[in-house]
């Protein structure tokens, strides 16, 4: 399959398109809930408000690496 610059160009001007839009969507974290009366919740998802424990709360072990599974029993923290 021969391709000639302008398809070339054409698909170069796709992928730049695609990547710019992917990277727009990322850097926009909204959610968007349905509530029971069909109006559309929005909500800022921020990862400020996740705190990770020091320690497990199932088995009190450390979690030193700041992980959301615990190295020691397993179970999920948070």
């Amino acid at each position: 399959m021969n391709l000639g610059a302008t398809e070339i160009l054409i698909i170069v001007i796709v992928i730049v398109f695609y990547l710019f839009n992917r990277k727009k969507k990322s850097e926009n974290n909204t959610i968007q809930s349905i509530n029971k009366d069909n109006s559309i919740r929005e909500e800022q998802n921020t990862n400020d408000e996740i705190v990770i424990p020091d320690i497990c709360p199932h088995c009190k072990n450390p979690n030193g690496k700041k992980i959301r599974l615990c190295e020691w029993c397993g179970n999920q923290i948070c």
